[in-house]
C-alpha cells in the first residue's frame, strides 16, 4: 500500500515543522544565577549552555550607586560582596551588548531570584516584587454569558477540526471503495 500523496506532503510538513521548532529550541538564551554564600554573591553567566567568560559586572547599590564592578572569569562566575539595603541591581554586559539591571533581593539566607534570563532593551517592567503576598485573594473573573458561548463555539471548532484531520489522515483510499463496492 503506497500512500497518497496528500498523506506524503502532511508528513513532509509535520516533520520540517519538527525540525524547525526543534532547532530553535536547542539554542538557550543568556543567563544569569545568583546564590548567596558567606556574605558574598556568585554570579554565574551562561549562553548556549556555555559560561561566558569576561562578562563585565557592574553592581548597584539599592539607591542606584555604583557599588562594586569586575568581570566573570573562564567558568563565567564572578563574586561580590552583598550590598547593604536587602536590594540591588546588577548590570552585565557581554561583548558589545549591555543586558537590562536585574533587580536582586536578599530574602533570608538567598538572592532572589535566582536564576534570570538576560534581556536586552526590554526594561525590567515586569520584576517587581520577588515574593507575592497571598493574603489577599483577588475576586474571580465574571464571564458574560455571551462571552461564554462564543468561547464555547471557537473550542467546538477546534475540536471538529483536530477529529477532521484526524478521520483525513486514517481514511482509506478510494480504490478500495470502488473495489468493495463492485464485488
Amino acid at each position: 500500500m503506497t500512500p497518497s500523496p496528500v498523506r506524503t506532503r502532511m508528513v513532509r510538513l509535520f516533520a520540517v515543522a519538527l525540525l524547525a521548532i526543534g532547532s530553535k529550541a536547542s539554542a538557550r538564551d543568556p543567563q544569569a544565577a545568583f546564590a548567596l554564600k558567606g556574605g558574598w554573591v556568585e554570579c554565574t553567566v551562561e549562553h548556549d549552555d556555555r559560561p561566558v567568560a569576561n562578562a563585565a559586572l557592574v553592581i548597584l547599590d539599592g539607591q542606584g550607586n555604583k557599588f562594586a564592578d569586575g568581570e566573570t572569569d573562564e567558568t563565567g562566575q564572578g563574586q561580590f560582596p552583598l550590598p547593604g539595603g536587602g536590594s540591588f541591581s546588577v548590570e552585565i554586559k557581554t561583548g558589545k551588548k549591555t543586558w537590562d539591571p536585574i533587580r536582586l533581593v536578599k530574602v533570608d539566607k538567598e538572592i532572589q531570584p535566582a536564576k534570570v534570563l538576560l534581556s536586552y532593551q526590554l526594561r525590567p517592567c515586569c520584576r517587581g516584587l520577588v515574593k507575592r503576598d497571598t493574603s489577599w485573594k483577588a475576586a474571580a473573573p465574571t464571564v458574560s454569558p455571551s462571552d461564554r458561548l462564543l468561547l464555547w463555539v471557537i473550542g467546538a471548532a477546534a475540536a471538529c477540526a483536530v477529529l477532521g484531520a484526524i478521520v483525513f489522515v486514517r481514511m482509506p483510499k478510494r480504490e478500495k471503495f470502488a473495489d468493495s463496492a463492485s464485488s
